[in-house]
């Protein structure tokens, strides 16, 4: 089947589907709420009808069908947890997601199977004077591409691409010069990195588009779909300074990993054990950018040093896999990358995903986390370290510090623990570890902790011994420590309290609520800090 999408002008398109033999439906793949509802069906007899999560066209009088035509407008809606229809560059140009148009076409003998077999061929013709990039081409005409799996975002528009054998790349134009230069720099060079070490190509050019929003506080989104990575640069990046320029780099660096780790090869565990795919897209990352010089290696040493650090405080006594019922994910990064880097001063960087991308490319294109620790088991000639991976991944470990300085001094890591003051970016995690433990303690179960800054709020409920039912409370301080700077004191002064058995006082500045806690809370892990090790560990 072919879809073909052009541009009518004044902000409305068009996408015609053809196919080979007329049919009873054709069927949209992919969720589309909130996008399909203001589609007009331009073919006569033809109307779109809701299919559980999805929608099909049939014809009104059941007639069978081999094409249709549908118009939509440039929708910029944001949609709750999916992917926007049309998203803007600031110079006009647009970014389609092609998700919401994949379909196909069913016969009533297909209710249970896909549809049709055979390809679904995209062509997608360039706006007037402009040019259109996807599947890892451009053109001033029109590019047709090979759909494979969910969706991919088109760019029309009069961006100048970087256009190199390796990678595509457009920058919107709204973005500073040092960002352009940075992702031209880093993007072609990391997609060659990753093809040589790794072994394979993706089946199509990889491809990056980069939009920015100047508007709000300064953050980033990535993501990566098929074989083209995704960044949104929020709130202002104008100036470049050397830690801007490290977050991007790495950005840059682990978005493409995750075309082969993600993409190339799927992670099947993915809901429970994201750490097989995000902490191995740090690890890779941070082995590209050491390799190639990118970055000095006291930055990339203090990435791998700041993310060993935060998974021993993320993980506390949980398991990987016990974190994710509860949706935090954070540690699934840090751990996972840090116990990357454990597997790379035995076996190398790239060692074990070119183990697991050769075996699961051999048979159904995924990987499991059994496949993953087997690889671990093999590339590494330590069944022990598949144990300590299990370990993490399922059980958690009481002293989890302890439990990786461990592994550390088995791998052959010369470190030392130091004792002074954590990150800010830890002293505000501790605040939390603690507040939730006193809380949990107080009312037999865990309650909603929100974070405004420098104040943490919660609402008492039934159970609770202190917090009253109902009230709702502002905390700013624990005992004199303000919860926005002093997050380890914070931590200290309740741990205390836990341990000697007096009530920590939480407060806001003009009232304090004495809080019992009669189970202990662990000292603050002290930091690992490793003395020595190329950055090819």
């Amino acid at each position: 089947m072919q879809i073909d999408v052009r541009a009518l002008g004044n902000g409305q398109w068009q996408a015609d589907y053809q196919w080979s033999e007329p049919v009873e439906a054709l069927r949209f793949l992919l969720p589309g709420e909130g996008v399909r509802q203001r589609w007009t069906i331009t073919t006569p007899g033809l109307r779109l009808e809701p299919m559980g999560r999805t929608a099909r066209l049939v014809r009104e009088d059941g007639a069978l069908f081999a094409g249709a035509s549908i118009q939509f407008a440039t929708d910029t809606t944001p949609l709750n947890n999916a992917y926007e229809f049309f998203a803007k560059h600031s110079d006009g140009g647009l970014m389609l997601y092609t998700g919401y148009l994949v379909a196909r076409p069913m016969r009533e003998a297909d209710k249970r199977k896909s549809g049709l077999p055979g390809h679904l061929l995209f062509k997608l013709h360039a706006r007037d004077a402009e040019q259109v990039v996807a599947g890892g081409a451009v053109s001033k005409t029109a590019v047709e591409y090979a759909h494979s799996r969910g969706g991919t975002y088109a760019y029309f528009g009069k961006a100048a691409p970087i256009d190199d054998a390796a990678a595509l790349g457009i920058i919107d134009p709204g973005a500073p010069d040092w960002v352009r230069e940075t992702v031209a720099q880093v993007l072609p060079a990391t997609m060659a990195w990753f093809t040589e070490q790794l072994g394979v190509a993706p089946a199509q050019r990889p491809a990056l588009l980069l939009n920015v929003d100047p508007d709000g506080e300064r953050a980033v989104g990535g993501g990566v779909l098929n074989a083209l990575v995704h960044i949104a640069l929020l709130g202002d990046w104008t100036e470049r300074s050397d830690e801007l320029h490290a977050r991007l780099v790495r950005l840059v660096a682990h978005e493409s990993a995750h075309i082969w780790n993600s993409r190339i090869v799927r992670n099947r565990d993915g809901r429970t054990h994201r750490w097989l795919h995000e902490g191995s897209a740090d690890a890779l990352a941070d082995a590209a950018i050491a390799d190639l010089g990118f970055l000095p290696a006291a930055r990339v040493r203090q990435f791998r040093d700041d993310a060993l650090n935060d998974c021993v405080l993320e993980l506390g006594s949980d398991s990987l896999a016990a974190l994710s019922q509860r949706r935090r994910y954070g540690a699934h990064y840090d751990c996972g990358s840090s116990f990357e880097r454990i597997i790379a001063k035995r076996a190398g960087p790239v060692a074990l995903w070119r183990q697991l991308i050769a075996r699961a490319s051999a048979g159904n294109g995924r990987y499991t986390v059994d496949d993953y620790l087997a690889a671990v088991s093999l590339v590494t000639e330590s069944p022990d370290l598949a144990a300590f991976g299990q370990q993490l991944a399922m059980q958690g470990f009481a002293q989890p510090e302890q439990a990786f300085a461990a592994q550390l001094t088995a791998a052959g890591y010369n470190f030392a623990f130091q004792d002074g003051p954590p990150r800010p970016e830890q002293q505000e995690r501790l605040v939390q570890i603690a507040l939730v433990h006193l809380v949990q303690g107080d009312c037999g179960k865990q309650l909603p902790l929100r974070n405004y800054k420098s104040v943490y709020v919660v609402r008492g409920a039934e159970g609770c011994l202190a917090l009253r039912p109902g009230e709702t409370y502002r905390i700013e301080r624990v005992n004199e420590h303000a919860v926005g700077t002093a997050g380890a004191a914070a931590y200290d002064a309740i741990a205390a309290a836990c341990s000697g058995g007096d009530p920590a006082l939480l407060g806001d500045g003009t009232e304090q609520w004495p809080v019992p806690c009669n189970q202990a809370l662990p000292p603050r892990p002290r930091r690992i800090v490793l003395l020595e090790g190329a950055l090819s560990e």
